[in-house]
């Protein structure tokens, strides 16, 4: 250690201080470009990626730093990248679940898969994206306002719903399809009137059902509310059509007694 302070000499001080001066400048400019990319996207959640990447260069620029100040004092640093890699692999190991995360995060963020406020159906659950990170997501049930957490890892098998919400109506053959338009036609019109509600149209026929032709009304609202909105909507259509002696259609059995 003593031969080693001595043969220091004053080139290698001064490539030494000019390596760390070129890292601060490096990083400065770095975080200059971070704080204003957050300054335009704050509150988006593009932010914490963003975070997480600077974070990593942060981490680049030291360790190429110190590298490059070793090797400028003749150190021999081979087997130090070697013991490096070493290291990297047992943390990846040991933390490769909350990697799966974070990339799976990112992949998210950079595709816009969802943002926060989309309704989405997970594994057969109806929410809304309540809160969003690069290592889980905290999904709104409809049904019951509770809050679920998910890591992003498991995510990947995920619906995104649209602002529509198809209402599909069965009704019987023997219906008159003019009277069926025209009925169906003005509940649409007051479904629009409803709190909530941005736009109602009524398509028409759907399909050919074995017992029934299927009608369809589509409504228009913000996702967080199309289960509260389908329930209102679905009592208005079935009040609708009662007071006009429109039946929807039911399965019945026939039973057959032998009297012998």
């Amino acid at each position: 250690m003593k031969d080693f302070f001595v043969s220091i000499n004053l080139t290698e001080i001064i490539a030494s201080v000019f390596v760390v001066v070129i890292a601060f400048i490096v990083w400065t400019f770095a975080k200059k470009v971070r704080d204003k990319f957050e300054q335009r996207n704050e509150g988006r959640q593009t932010v914490p990626a963003v975070h997480f990447i600077f974070g990593l260069l942060r981490i680049v620029i030291l360790a190429c730093a110190v590298i490059v100040i070793l090797q400028i004092f003749g150190i021999n640093v081979t087997s130090v990248v070697a013991g490096l890699g070493i290291a990297s692999a047992i943390v990846g190991l040991a933390l490769q679940d909350l990697l799966k995360d974070v990339i799976m995060g990112i992949h998210i963020i950079s595709d816009g898969f969802f943002t926060i406020g989309d309704g989405i159906e997970y594994q057969g659950t109806e929410g809304v994206v309540k809160e969003f990170s690069l290592k889980s997501t905290k999904i709104e049930v409809l049904e019951d306002h509770s809050v679920i957490t998910v890591c992003n890892r498991n995510i990947d098998q995920i619906k995104k719903y649209s602002q529509i919400v198809d209402i599909d109506i069965p009704l019987s053959y023997g219906e008159d399809t003019k009277k069926v338009f025209t009925t169906l036609d003005g509940i649409s019109k007051t479904l629009e009137k409803a709190d909530g509600v941005e736009k109602c149209c009524f398509e028409g026929i759907q399909r050919f059902d074995e017992s029934a032709v299927v009608y369809r009304i589509d409504l228009y609202c913000n996702p967080k509310d199309r289960v509260v909105l389908r329930r209102k909507a679905l009592k208005t259509i079935f009040d609708g059509l009662q007071n006009e002696g429109i039946v929807i259609p039911f399965n019945q059995l026939d039973v057959h007694l032998d009297k012998n």
